[in-house]
């Protein structure tokens, strides 16, 4: 994220004479952000809506040219792949409402520009900790995928346990990655956008 030149451009201002604040370059750089977080919400609805649609489709080509072995698991995990695809989706377009309504707020003093950006900061927060908590929902829907397509009884261990390996892996590193991202560049910035919002009161 870009927060960095602004909270130093923020925290070299005299708040006590906050019309010193040039509003038109901190927009600059509030508004790409509100822009980035627009179109991430987008390819998020997007890949949840195209899993929505595929998912029944694919299960079905599926059971006509290569049957499971185990039809009701079959079905089972093509539904629970449905709820949950649908449970995201609905919540994802919740959260591009709240995004819309925040993005139309006005940010005409430095105030109420602060509130913005903090507001939109805490929103991204709270969808890395969404995903935090569906994570294991998403890896079991995974690793029992993987189990029906390649049954331990018929296949053996191997097979299965390469593939949970790396259904487990590739998540792992990413949430390396997000959790640093949270922890170095989140958390920081609302912890500064606060302060500055309290200086402003």
């Amino acid at each position: 994220m870009k927060f960095e030149e602004l909270e130093a451009m923020w925290a070299a201002q005299q708040f006590a004479n906050p019309h010193a604040v040039d509003l038109a370059q901190l927009k600059r750089f509030i508004i790409p952000e509100l822009k980035r977080r627009s179109r991430i919400l987008g390819y998020e609805i997007f890949v949840l809506s195209f899993g929505l649609l595929v998912t029944p489709l694919l299960s079905f080509v599926n059971y006509l040219y290569a049957p499971p072995r185990n039809v009701t698991g079959h079905w089972v995990n093509m539904l629970l792949w449905e709820a949950v695809f649908l449970v995201l989706l609905l919540y994802a377009v919740r959260r591009v409402r709240r995004h819309l309504a925040l993005h139309r707020c006005s940010t005409d003093t430095l105030r109420a520009l602060t509130v913005v950006s903090l507001e939109n900061i805490e929103a991204e927060m709270n969808d890395y900790l969404t995903a935090w908590w569906m994570s294991p929902v998403l890896i079991g829907l995974l690793l029992l995928t993987v189990y029906l397509n390649f049954p331990v009884t018929e296949y053996g261990w191997k097979p299965f346990a390469l593939r949970a390996g790396l259904i487990l892996g590739l998540p792992l590193l990413m949430s390396l990655v997000f959790w640093r991202h949270y922890r170095v560049n989140l958390k920081p910035a609302q912890a500064r956008q606060k302060e500055i919002l309290q200086q402003l009161s």
